[in-house]
């Protein structure tokens, strides 16, 4: 269990690389849970200066997106958030961005489709939310923790094992195995 001070720090730091990315635009937010308690520390929201966010910026809900603690309100679309964090409390943080390489996926109707090894997690797609609407209200939010599913869940030590057993083996290629086991040529 990570102390509250530890993650305020992770989360700011995370904030202000991905600003420093160019990954947040202007109305970018992320949140980090604290399952124990059921608290979720989100980045500052609307417009905030994202490449100087500190700990002390933060502010704390609890899965109802109550304020607990902090100056300033929860992002405009914190039922994202707290939706995924209830749907699964494995997922210890959630980015909604506003990244200008995600906007042009978007305009230009691309599938997204990874391109780099660190990309390999998403080899069985993305789920896009195709409703133009904000998502602003617990229904909403609902909604996209459905459709995330179980996706992007970390395999655990005995799953890694079989596949590479599998693979040690030599008997089927590293595509098969992919198809196989459902995970990316790149992961095997």
């Amino acid at each position: 269990m990570a102390s509250e001070s530890v993650l305020r720090e992770k989360l700011a730091t995370c904030v202000r690389i991905m600003n420093m990315q160019g990954l947040m635009g202007l109305f970018g937010h992320v949140s980090t849970y604290q399952p124990e308690k059921d608290r979720i520390y989100f980045s500052p929201s609307r417009g905030a200066d994202k490449s100087i966010v500190k700990p002390d910026d933060l502010v704390v809900a609890d899965l109802e997106g109550k304020v607990l603690d902090g100056k300033g309100s929860v992002p405009k679309e914190w039922p994202i958030h707290t939706a995924v964090h209830r749907a699964r409390r494995d997922v210890l943080a959630v980015a909604h961005l506003h990244s200008p390489y995600s906007t042009l996926f978007a305009v230009a109707r691309c599938p997204y489709r990874p391109v780099t090894l660190q990309g390999a997690i998403f080899g069985d797609g993305i789920p896009v939310f195709k409703d133009p609407r904000l998502i602003t209200t617990p229904a909403l939010g609902g909604k996209v923790a459905k459709l995330m599913g179980k996706k992007r869940n970390r395999p655990n030590a005995p799953f890694k094992a079989k596949v590479a057993l599998a693979a040690v083996k030599e008997v089927k290629t590293v595509s098969e195995l992919a198809s196989q086991y459902r995970v990316h040529p790149t992961q095997i």
